[in-house]
């Protein structure tokens, strides 16, 4: 799979001077391969100034890491970053995220029942937060859900 960016130019109107820096002015093609394989994309999120995008994704076998790919857009660049897994079984979604308003990184949801931030400068998933979300339970075992969506609210 590959990731085309192309026209319109956002550096030609009426998107001139947005964003602040500029990136690519050419259409380029970024290969997926470099997250490996078996994977299915859940979600393409991009950064508020476009500078970065991410490709969240999951995977419906083995042999496979789901991974958070940033594409630095300025480069042409494609990085997967693993999630630190904080479950007790196997991660194997990434569900959703999205970018903080200054692009340093993006949160996701993950089917370890954490959420996690991805920081785009380290390219490393330094933190994560158990979001205890209750769902119905029989008995004295508690059953939490995944974060499956994650928003993060502008300020």
């Amino acid at each position: 799979d590959d990731v085309t960016i192309t026209t319109p130019n956002p550096l030609n109107a009426p998107f001139a001077g947005c964003p602040a820096t500029g990136f690519a002015t050419s259409p380029s093609t970024i290969a997926l391969s470099a997250l490996g394989t078996g994977f299915t994309v859940n979600q393409l999120v991009m950064s508020n100034s476009g500078h970065y995008a991410a490709v969240l994704t999951g995977c419906s076998g083995g042999g496979c890491t789901p991974q958070v790919g940033i594409i630095d857009l300025t480069k042409g660049t494609l990085t997967p970053v693993t999630l630190v897994d904080k479950g007790t079984s196997a991660l194997t979604q990434v569900y959703s995220g999205d970018f903080l308003l200054d692009d340093s990184g993006l949160w996701v949801g993950a089917d370890d029942s954490y959420i996690h931030f991805v920081d785009v400068t380290k390219l490393q998933d330094t933190e994560q937060v158990q979001v205890q979300l209750q769902a119905p339970s029989t008995g004295s075992t508690i059953n939490y859900v995944n974060p499956s969506l994650v928003v993060v609210q502008r300020k």
